[in-house]
């Protein structure tokens, strides 16, 4: 059986509101993680930000998009350039 790699990343994302709306922030795979990013903006950030919001939600996973390029025949340079 052949070793199958998913389209998506599952995980959390973190949004951060500045006092104009909630932007995106980044995105991470497990919840602990969150929970230390989360603690390192309040830490860090606590005077600036309004309010922090964490979502489930789903991302595409490069390692995918890397694997259907090279099976497709797209030089592995090209992809080096991209980074």
């Amino acid at each position: 059986m052949k070793n199958r790699i998913n389209k998506y990343l599952y995980g959390y994302r973190i949004y951060i509101d500045y006092g104009y709306g909630y932007e995106y922030e980044l995105f991470e795979l497990t919840r602990q993680d969150t929970k230390n990013q989360v603690n390192d903006y309040r830490k860090n950030a606590g005077h600036v930000i309004k309010a922090i919001k964490v979502t489930r939600g789903r991302e595409i996973n490069p390692v995918y998009i890397t694997h259907c390029l090279k099976s497709i025949g797209v030089d592995n340079t090209i992809l080096e350039l991209k980074k």
